[in-house]
């Protein structure tokens, strides 16, 4: 089976009703090798991130994601899509980021994280973030004088993250120390969701999402109208066959700077060596993301 059918599996999934996206234990391809970067709290119907308009306590879907090694960082509550879906819903445009957190977006929230001193008092823009955005909700959140609008071609997740939006602010901002943070729809292949934007943001973030070959130089082109001059992109991603490479080429016929990194961070790294030695499915090519740093 190739790549992209293993991880369209996923949506299948979604299909026939099967639970996904809640953990280690899932059956979806995406989750059988966890880096463990945040851990998972699950509402106990107490916590205002509760929206009550579930029929029994087992209906919500919120959980606050928790990063234990840096314990400055403060908790982000996300909604997480109903496991159960239907076929309207997991064909509408781009549906991935309807499914789970992927291992790119935790890898990439992670990483900012561990560099959030380059983002502050600087404007952000997260593409095709899905439904958490763990990324950008984590820089919004975490530092208050970063401008960040999060941003997906799928109106479902557009929704969602209004609603975690909405829900943080609520539970993580400081009283008047506010997070600037926004979402809106916004679709590579229409220029025109996204022309008010040009040359507008420092830094743009793109987690997983090299793997459709018609979207693939409609994103560079996006990123590339988006930042500033002078503006970085980070982009997560497995190599999956020749997607990350072929990305990577559309990227030198634009950007001044690219660079691809392995060891960007050396506690995931060392994971990822480990897996090589212990476990024989884990695969890179599938597995590991790796760090795509442009400059415009």
């Amino acid at each position: 089976m190739s790549k992209g059918k293993e991880r369209w599996g996923v949506l299948k999934n979604a299909i026939v009703e099967k639970r996904i996206g809640d953990g280690c234990e899932s059956q979806s391809t995406r989750n059988s090798f966890c880096f463990n970067l945040f851990t998972r709290k699950k509402c106990n119907c107490l916590e205002k991130a509760c929206v009550k308009s579930r029929k029994e306590e087992n209906d919500c879907r919120w959980f606050a994601y928790v990063c234990n090694s840096m314990l400055s960082v403060k908790d982000i509550w996300i909604n997480h899509p109903n496991p159960k879906t239907n076929l309207k819903e997991i064909t509408s445009f781009n549906n991935t980021g309807n499914v789970c957190i992927w291992p790119s977006e935790e890898i990439m929230a992670y990483y900012c994280m561990s560099n959030l001193d380059l983002f502050c008092g600087k404007s952000v823009i997260e593409l095709g973030g899905g439904s958490s955005s763990l990324a950008a909700m984590c820089i919004a959140f975490n530092s208050p004088s970063t401008r960040v609008l999060i941003t997906d071609g799928n109106g479902k997740c557009v929704n969602m993250l209004n609603d975690a939006i909405h829900t943080n602010q609520m539970n993580v901002s400081n009283g008047t120390n506010k997070a600037q943070v926004s979402a809106t729809d916004l679709r590579w292949d229409m220029p025109a969701t996204y022309s008010q934007y040009t040359e507008t943001f420092d830094f743009a973030l793109c987690a997983d999402c090299l793997f459709f070959d018609e979207f693939r130089s409609f994103l560079v082109d996006t990123i590339y109208s988006v930042l500033k001059v002078g503006g970085t992109a980070f982009i997560f991603a497995p190599q999956r066959g020749n997607t990350f490479h072929n990305f990577a080429e559309l990227c030198k016929l634009k950007f001044t700077d690219v660079v691809q990194i392995e060891q960007y961070n050396h506690h995931i790294y060392k994971q990822h060596l480990e897996y090589l030695i212990k476990n024989k499915s884990y695969k890179s090519d599938v597995h590991f993301p790796i760090l795509l740093k442009v400059r415009k």
